[in-house]
């Protein structure tokens, strides 16, 4: 083309611009929004061509902070695309500094349910690192025995809520805990292979205090007791302390040591004590028994079938419609109603105290201000007697009293029936029996009058119908006596009244 024909080509060109530039200004903002919708549709278009356009499978891996677990998304492939090949995941996982816990078993699966279904997996865990161990010192462990809540496996009617027990009892010699050695701790591996230290864990563990000891790796007690324990310690008490009643909270007691009662004992629970027993309250005794002293600041109720037994003295308010026996003294404030009481000691009241119905047995001796009724009321004192020789012997009698009838009927047999070899055989373990009991009662006589100066002395009044019994001699008091002691007269061998000097 000449040059002049370009020239005029480049100013047709540039006046056809020119032209149009001034056209778009004329059109104004109407024109403008069909031409930004023209760019609009020709966008999108792009778009759907580019959606149709074939891409690879790919994969990407997320390490966690701290580097103890890496996770893996798998995306398919679209159209024509390459599959996810395991061999870029690797090179992928080398790539994020992956070096221990990879699971390649898991990164294949989910590489084959990718390409194969054709839908993206998300966060798939494909590696996890081992987390240290901490080092535990050695600690101590208590029986789970111990710390356990005991919980009522049976039916409610068959369980006997009162043997319950609300405290744990241990016996001398019993493990209360057991010595775990120290563990060692163990580094962990995270997933990029570094090393992560082990920690020094700690133990909340007790410490072993009061009657306790350490023998073969555990703790025993050294004490019958009862087991206490806090977070900070352990330890066995020979002193069970109960600030409310014994009920339905406690259950029935049975304690090796000195038992301390801030209220009562309720009809119907039973109280064993190995050493002293205290009771703040009343007594409403169906079963109590103590190896040492009984003391309570009200009174004992035994409501005709109570027993209480004690190894050493009573003190108490009242002794009420119960049967007792006692080691020691017992003193009883106010009197004693309707009881059978046994004691190697005396028997005592306060300044107008009463014995009043039923039996006393009192080695030592009675003391009281009045005894019987006027109403003549059967009231019963024995002194100087041992009872316990006077109830084995008591039970021998009874005995013999038994085998003699068996006796009688086995030599009632052997007379009408004949000499037969089994009766016969019957008829002297029978007699031998019989012999030894009363060979064992001879041996014992001796030993019953344990005191011949016992006294019942009577500070107020001795009324009609009191039977009195010193050493076995007896003495029924026909007319009451005031202010008057009763001894042994041994000369005469008679019970006999001496007055008492003023007061």
């Amino acid at each position: 083309m000449p040059q002049s024909d370009e020239r005029a080509y480049e100013v047709l060109i540039r006046d056809s611009e020119r032209a149009l530039k001034d056209a778009s200004n004329v059109q104004g903002p109407a024109a403008a929004a069909e031409a930004a919708v023209a760019r609009g549709k020709q966008e999108l278009a792009s778009l759907r061509a580019a959606e149709t356009e074939s891409s690879d499978g790919y994969a990407e891996i997320k390490v966690s902070a701290d580097r103890m677990a890496a996770v893996g998304s798998f995306y398919p492939p679209v159209g024509a695309g390459k599959p996810v090949e395991f061999l870029g995941v690797q090179e992928l996982a080398i790539a994020k500094g992956l070096r221990f816990g990879i699971d390649w078993d898991a990164v294949k699966s989910s590489i084959l349910e990718c390409n194969t279904s054709r839908q993206a997996l998300i966060g798939v865990e494909i590696a996890r690192g081992r987390k240290p161990s901490d080092e535990i010192p050695a600690r101590l462990e208590l029986e789970q025995s111990l710390v356990k809540k005991e919980t009522a496996q049976t039916e409610a009617r068959t369980v006997d809520f009162k043997a319950i027990s609300a405290f744990r009892l241990v016996r001398k010699g019993d493990i209360l805990a057991r010595i775990t050695p120290r563990t060692e701790g163990i580094a962990g591996i995270d997933v990029t292979g570094a090393v992560v230290a082990y920690g020094k864990g700690e133990t909340a563990s007790p410490k072993p205090g009061k009657n306790t000891v350490v023998e073969r790796g555990t703790v025993v007690a050294q004490v019958d007791g009862r087991f206490v324990s806090n977070e900070e310690s352990f330890w066995v008490s020979e002193v069970l302390e109960i600030l409310g009643d014994v009920d339905y909270s406690t259950g029935h007691i049975d304690f090796p040591g000195d038992v301390v009662i801030g209220g009562q004992i309720k009809q119907g629970f039973k109280v064993k004590a190995g050493g002293s027993l205290t009771c703040a309250k009343l007594i409403d005794a169906t079963e109590v028994v103590c190896g040492g002293d009984l003391e309570t600041a009200q009174g004992i109720l035994g409501r005709m079938q109570g027993t209480v037994k004690v190894g050493g003295k009573v003190n108490a308010k009242f002794i009420e419609n119960c049967y007792l026996e006692a080691g020691g003294d017992v003193l009883v404030a106010t009197g004693c109603l309707n009881s059978v009481i046994y004691t190697h000691g005396s028997v005592s009241t306060g300044p107008k105290g009463v014995i009043i119905g039923g039996k006393v047995y009192a080695q030592q001796g009675v003391s009281a201000f009045q005894i019987g009724s006027l109403a003549g009321v059967r009231t019963e004192i024995h002194c100087g007697m041992d009872y316990h020789v006077q109830q084995k012997l008591v039970w021998i009698r009874d005995r013999n009293i038994e085998l003699a009838l068996k006796l009688k009927e086995v030599e009632t047999n052997l007379t009408t029936k004949g000499q037969d070899p089994r009766l016969l055989e019957l008829r002297d373990k029978l007699r031998r029996a019989i012999r030894t009991m009363n060979e064992s009662a001879k041996s014992m006589v001796g030993s019953l009058h344990k005191n011949e100066d016992a006294a019942v002395t009577a500070r107020g009044e001795v009324h009609h119908g009191v039977f009195v019994e010193i050493c076995h001699v007896p003495l029924v008091v026909e007319h009451p006596m005031a202010k008057v002691r009763l001894v042994l007269d041994k000369a005469f061998g008679t019970v006999s009244p001496e007055r008492l000097a003023k007061l």
